[in-house]
């Protein structure tokens, strides 16, 4: 797995062939071509080599968003140099990007549009250089080329390190045999210093069609400049398609000449994929299903309403613990592979995620009968209730049929009897929890998926890579207890809130306490329940309460009941 060429090695084949041709452009028409791409790398690789720059050192990369064609010079220069790049977003806190320099063991940083912590260590300059002659690639297959962070949605971000075979593994610059060569102008406005950003780079590199960049997602903005630059491809992750498709713009703007749209950098649901190709009935739809450190091994799906939340099929295994294949059907750990050179982290701490050219991924997923992957959810998320495996995933996906909820995420909170129960943040249509949330979700789920406490939010925490950030979630539910609530109201509220406060040990109940929250329980439920109908003399069945867990709802339940009593 050797061999092959290098970064600089494309962008010097493409500044032959085309020099001309626009590499990258902006939606106010600025450009860069390639012949001018290629000699901004080669002022900057000189200037590097010339102020001590060795093969293999590492240089953080740190460009404010709007900066697309310095850093496109600055990481080729880099590499071209015999460099590793080492690309960081501009949006990081001071404290976070000392922290990932330091990590990287960066030896200075190239910057532009940006302040830099003044505690950062190591050299730094800008990425423009003087004119010089055509340098020499010290760059080599085997040789790394780019550390970049993965999301660190559930814990620390790990550095992973990526060859030059690595990253032009798949890419063919010769005429052609060039990707998308269906389109004039492909479109991202993927965060720099994330995966899909350089991905997004790497592609340039290789694609037929000129990458527009916007420097930042707006709904608005990417639909005027697909509209004016006739654009072809349009790359999204999920959660940019959703904001495309709740702020109206699809309708608003000619999309005509969108014949294909890529989502990378989670799971696109279902519902999103069917929304987006009824309103972009020209485009085929795909998602692309990796990780920071697969790369470039990959799953693709086109959008299949038949089997709408598989992600592709391929080199997949669905491994048990131990790593041992388990049937089709079963759950368990996904592995992806593929013949190109493999990444690492750069700690060394590769055990149990690199194997022979197979990757594992982090989630868990089975494989259906025709060998097409269904995800079931990161491992590390995976909630434990009881005996019971619980996928976030899984819920997600039920919540998102409700027709009120536009965007969700599942999480554990820890539970004193089952140790886990899974907890739910919604984005609604009208801001508030529909009421009838848990009777919808009766008909989909098992009693141990249905979201035992719900907020509802104006927006999910997510990262610049538009993933959740799954750590924030929690914070997001006030302890149990924390929160003023209003008194009982009606005769029936005030009795109930009694009899909670007995079963639940608890001094106070307001009208809008959930009984779950308090730390209800199925036995705490099933004394509930036999206490109500022995005091209020009505039928109570436990899912009756499950239902409906604030005292409020319950108490309007028998009040129901009772007036609807002979």
């Amino acid at each position: 797995m050797s061999g092959g060429p290098t970064v600089p090695g494309l962008l010097r084949q493409r500044a032959a062939d085309t020099p001309d041709a626009v590499a990258l452009c902006r939606p106010d028409g600025s450009a860069l071509t390639f012949g001018q791409w290629d000699r901004s790398a080669d002022a900057l690789a000189a200037a590097l080599v010339a102020d001590g720059l060795r093969v293999g050192q590492r240089v953080a990369l740190l460009f404010d968003e709007r900066e697309w064609f310095g850093f496109a010079t600055a990481f080729l220069g880099v590499l071209r140099a015999g460099g590793v790049a080492v690309p960081l977003s501009a949006r990081l806190p001071p404290g976070q990007l000392v922290d990932r320099v330091t990590a990287a063991g960066a030896v200075g940083t190239i910057r532009e549009g940006c302040a830099v912590p003044p505690e950062l260590g190591g050299w730094q300059r800008g990425p423009a250089g003087a004119d010089a002659a055509a340098v020499p690639d010290r760059a080599t297959p085997d040789g790394p080329a780019q550390i970049i962070f993965t999301s660190g949605t559930e814990g620390s971000a790990r550095p992973v390190v990526a060859t030059h075979g690595n990253l032009t593994h798949g890419h063919d610059a010769a005429p052609g045999r060039r990707q998308l060569a269906h389109s004039r102008y492909f479109l991202h406005a993927f965060p720099l210093g994330t995966n899909a950003a350089q991905t997004m780079l790497l592609t340039g590199l290789a694609a037929e069609p000129a990458a527009l960049v916007v420097p930042r997602f707006d709904a608005a903005e990417v639909c005027a400049a697909v509209e004016e630059f006739r654009v072809g491809t349009l790359f999204l992750v999920p959660a940019m398609a959703r904001e495309l498709l709740d702020s109206g713009e699809l309708h608003r703007r000619d999309l005509s000449s969108v014949v294909l749209v890529g989502t990378t950098g989670d799971v696109l649901p279902g519902s999103v994929a069917r929304a987006l190709a009824d309103v972009l009935p020209y485009a085929t739809i795909v998602n692309t299903y990796s990780s920071t450190e697969a790369a470039p091994a990959r799953t693709t799906m086109v959008f299949d309403s038949r089997r709408p939340d598989a992600v592709g099929r391929g080199a997949v295994r669905i491994t048990d613990d131990a790593g041992r294949e388990v049937p089709a059907g079963e759950t368990g750990q996904v592995w992806i592979g593929s013949d190109a050179p493999p990444r690492r982290y750069l700690d060394g701490g590769d055990t149990g995620t690199f194997r022979a050219g197979w990757t594992r991924t982090g989630d868990r997923g089975r494989l259906d009968d025709e060998g097409y992957l269904h995800l079931a959810g990161r491992d590390a998320s995976t909630i434990h209730s009881g005996g019971t495996k619980v996928s976030p995933l899984t819920v997600e996906q039920a919540l998102r049929e409700h027709p009120d909820v536009r965007d969700c995420a599942v999480t554990a909170l820890a539970d004193p009897v089952l140790g886990e129960r899974p907890a739910a943040v919604l984005v609604t249509r009208t801001g508030a929890v529909p009421a009838d949330l848990r009777t919808f979700l009766a008909g989909r789920l098992s009693g141990a998926e249905i979201p035992q406490r719900v907020v509802c939010v104006a927006a999910l925490p997510r990262n610049d890579g538009g993933k959740v950030v799954v750590r924030a979630l929690r914070d997001l539910f006030p302890p149990a207890g924390s929160m003023p609530t209003a008194d009982p109201v009606t005769v029936v509220e005030r009795r109930l809130a009694g009899i909670w406060a007995a079963v639940l040990g608890v001094a106070a109940v307001g009208r809008d306490d959930d009984f779950l929250a308090l730390g209800g329980n199925s036995m705490s439920a099933l004394r509930l329940a036999r206490l109500v109908a022995d005091q209020f003399a009505v039928p109570t069945p436990v899912s009756a309460l499950y239902a409906r867990p604030g005292l409020a709802e319950q108490a309007a339940w028998i009040a129901d009941r009772i007036a609807g009593s002979p």
